[in-house]
């Protein structure tokens, strides 16, 4: 799949592109190339594909783009297991491709208790190219285990509203972590952070309406690592490149 667009104001935030928007669009061409999936249900409780793991990384960095720059995005589906699925897209101007992002995502659904949860029972998929000699559920597991064994202190509170954040199923809507990732920074660090070269986010949990975001912000010379946490327990970590 291919898909051409005339970038505007919308697309564009201070430093260059705005990742929080394509991570958005993107998304919903992972869904679409996903097809039939769309509609799958398991005891009759909606599945969706959520998002744990997202990546991009620019030739340069993020503000290769301006206005009414002309981006062609070619998207491919990739099956790493029944319930696994990864999206990489290729973003070109001019012929030269200057970023790739790439979302992984897995079959959740909501539990009694509102939390996302894995499905268990998914009728085979045969969408999307099969993807070998990886295992990147194992990776998210490893990464997901260093953080539990982490005591987190002096982490900042980030107050935002629900109502812009949470989607319509009622979660924290994967891509709006880079916002509460970027105003972590910006209360830890106090300034406008460069242009982003590389990131890489995993994303470990949800939050409820009625919980607090904590945050937590590391710089290691060009590089700074974010931690969102929620009820003591990490929900999302952030390794950013500039």
């Amino acid at each position: 799949m291919k898909s051409t667009i005339k970038l505007g104001i919308p697309h564009l935030n201070y430093n260059g592109l705005d990742c929080v928007w394509f991570f958005k669009e993107l998304a919903h061409k992972h869904w679409m190339l996903l097809g039939e999936a769309k509609n799958m249900r398991e005891n009759a409780q909606r599945l969706y594909a959520s998002i744990y793991a997202a990546e991009v990384e620019f030739a340069g960095d993020q503000s290769q783009v301006e206005e009414d720059d002309v981006i062609e995005i070619s998207h491919r589906l990739y099956r790493i297991a029944n319930h696994v699925f990864r999206s990489v897209h290729i973003l070109s101007k001019a012929g030269e491709t200057f970023a790739t992002f790439t979302l992984d995502s897995i079959f959740l659904k909501k539990s009694a208790d509102k939390k996302l949860v894995r499905a268990e029972n998914i009728e085979r998929l045969e969408v999307g190219e099969p993807l070998h000699d990886i295992d990147v559920l194992d990776q998210h597991k490893q990464v997901k285990r260093a953080l539990r064994g982490q005591a987190f202190d002096n982490l900042l509170h980030l107050p935002f509203s629900p109502a812009e954040y949470f989607n319509c199923i009622k979660v924290l809507y994967f891509a709006n972590y880079l916002h509460l990732v970027s105003l972590c920074e910006f209360l830890s660090f106090d300034c406008v952070m460069p242009p982003i070269k590389r990131l890489t986010i995993y994303y470990f949990g949800n939050m409820q309406i009625t919980d607090k975001m904590y945050g937590r912000s590391l710089q290691h010379g060009e590089h700074t690592t974010t931690t969102l946490v929620v009820n003591d327990l990490p929900v999302c970590l952030a390794k950013i490149a500039r």
